[in-house]
């Protein structure tokens, strides 16, 4: 006997056994129990959360001979065959396929006989994003003004790409992504049907990587199956699906707390030589970090065991270390060498942060001293100076390994003239003029893109000695993240020669911004141009020759 996949074998019938969906099926058994029937419904979602199911239901249910509480018998001959794909009046179009106008118009023409079965003559159309323009164009009239035994069901996972008049003629229902407990509880429900065994903790891991796609998960479950001839386990699904161990995660985790490049780096090769995909290893620890946010910042989260991370990764660390994950992932879908890509990913979360075989050994003594920490490696048991101390040259003295001033001081500690290897550099430390649009527009060109909006759309509300106080835009929220700040705060405290604090906020009222300058001029300088134009003679006398009009926007300033 032929087997049935289980995407297709479990295929729900009716309404109630559609999973995870709940809010649109009332919705729709409603509408047919009060029959206010639309003529066009569009639904929206992605890959595999049932729009195609939702849709023969829906022709069944508005077909069926006996319908019971809005939901179809799937019994009688009209369920029958469309479940079957035959009954005549229910007619299924891959808009992938059958792009063009002339398919179209094809559909339309044959639209105007009535239901030669059914009540109802209802089309299905597939994709509908990918029918081209003409042919939208030659459907529009139709659905907005259909005969009355015909309703269109249009399911697309890209309504983005669907014009605006399509969509205003449709009743839009979104189909959310599936929860990945809604995924497992329905997985475990097939596989006791199939009296197959399985361990709780394999089809979870199925659960979370279908993301959202009931589709998908039943396909792993297949594959799943296939691959042992005993119980499905959670060994065997990671092995399966390339993913490595979770104990992997919190090693390296532990590593990142402890600033072990060696570990970290011995864990990148075990993840690969083992052949584990790491798109997968990332992503698991991106989710980790996600959790243990969750943790430090409410005291709960799905995994109890990152207690001990809370406090040995500062919140910060955190936040950086999931924008570098997410950084990496999209990193590792384009490129070719991906071992190289996915190690730089985790020894760049060390780069941003300070290693345990370094220490700080000097800090900020007050506004007229040092810019950044010197740092000391203390491998081996040696020091070493390894960046710039820069402080103003008329009130520092180095005498007996000490930085003298009248009111204070501090101790380098374990240097001596014979270790030091490179030398004391320096420096005036810059003061601020307080124009804070012509500071912003020099640091930008140096800044990473994700970091120049909140600095071009910031406005200076106040500055005393190393703090500056700002406030930012309201609209550009969106796009602030951690890393900008980090990443603004080292660009101020390089420009100043010393170490600089940045506290903002944000607004609706701000005005005074390098962004809102920017745009004023480009405005002058457009009426400057237009002005030129519009006052020259000879052109003013070509116009009225040739009874001629300059086009709308086509005057640049040079």
């Amino acid at each position: 006997m032929k087997y049935t996949v289980l995407a297709r074998k479990w295929r729900p019938k009716k309404f109630a056994d559609l999973v995870g969906q709940q809010t649109n099926v009332t919705v729709l058994k409603n509408i047919i129990m009060r029959k206010r029937l639309h003529h066009a419904y569009l639904l929206t979602g992605t890959r595999g959360v049932g729009k195609t199911t939702i849709a023969r239901i829906i022709a069944k249910a508005l077909n069926c001979n006996n319908l019971q509480d809005s939901e179809p018998c799937c019994v009688c001959d009209t369920c029958t065959q469309i479940d079957n794909g035959r009954f005549v009046d229910v007619i299924e179009i891959d808009a992938a396929s059958n792009t063009g106008v002339d398919n179209i118009r094809e559909l339309i023409e044959n639209s105007q006989y009535v239901p030669t079965q059914g009540l109802y003559k209802i089309y299905i159309i597939d994709e509908v994003h990918m029918l081209s323009r003409s042919a939208f164009n030659a459907l529009l009239k139709t659905l907005e003004e259909p005969p009355e035994h015909i309703i269109f069901i249009l399911a697309t996972t890209d309504p983005q790409k669907l014009p605006i008049t399509v969509i205003s003629r449709c009743l839009q229902l979104k189909l959310r992504n599936i929860q990945s407990h809604e995924i497992n509880e329905h997985l475990k429900f097939i596989l006791e049907r199939e009296s197959l065994g399985f361990e709780n903790e394999a089809t979870n891991i199925i659960a979370k990587v279908a993301n959202g796609s009931m589709r998908d998960a039943l396909s792993i479950l297949d594959q799943a199956i296939a691959f042992t001839d005993g119980a499905i386990t959670e060994v065997l699904v990671r092995h399966m699906l390339g993913m490595s161990d979770e104990s992997i995660v919190f090693d390296m985790l532990l590593a990142l707390s402890n600033s072990d490049a060696m570990k970290l780096t011995s864990i990148a090769n075990k993840i690969y030589n083992e052949g584990y995909d790491l798109e997968s290893a990332l992503q698991n620890l991106s989710q980790e970090l996600c959790n243990l946010s969750l943790l430090q910042f409410t005291g709960s989260g799905s995994n109890p065991q990152l207690k001990i991370f809370t406090n040995k990764i500062s919140v910060n660390d955190v936040h950086l270390y999931f924008e570098i994950c997410n950084l990496g992932l999209k990193q590792l879908k384009i490129v070719e060498d991906k071992y190289s890509t996915f190690l730089m990913t985790l020894l760049r979360m060390l780069a941003f942060t300070i290693g345990s075989n370094e220490v700080k050994s000097l800090t900020v003594i007050n506004s007229n001293y040092i810019v950044e920490p010197v740092m000391l490696d203390t491998q081996n048991g040696e020091a070493r100076l390894m960046d710039t101390l820069v402080v103003p040259e008329e009130s520092l003295s180095l005498q007996n390994n000490q930085l003298i001033d009248e009111s204070v001081s501090t101790t380098v500690t374990s240097i001596s003239e014979n270790v030091i290897e490179k030398p004391v550099e320096i420096d005036v430390v810059i003061s601020f003029t307080g124009d804070w649009l012509a500071l912003v527009e020099e640091l930008a060109v140096n800044l990473k893109h994700y970091s120049i909006p909140f600095l071009e759309n910031s406005e200076l509300v106040s500055y005393i000695d190393n703090v500056f106080e700002i406030v930012i835009d309201g609209r550009y929220q969106h796009s602030f993240n951690d890393g900008a700040l980090i990443e603004v705060e080292q660009a101020l405290s390089n420009y100043f020669k010393r170490l600089i604090k940045l506290n903002y906020s944000f607004s609706v009222q701000v005005t005074n911004t390098l962004k809102e300058k920017n745009c004023k001029e480009k405005e002058q300088k457009q009426y400057l141009a237009e002005s030129y134009i519009n006052s020259d003679v000879k052109l003013s006398q070509m116009l009225s020759q040739f009874s001629a009009t300059i086009t709308v926007g086509s005057i640049k300033p040079l």
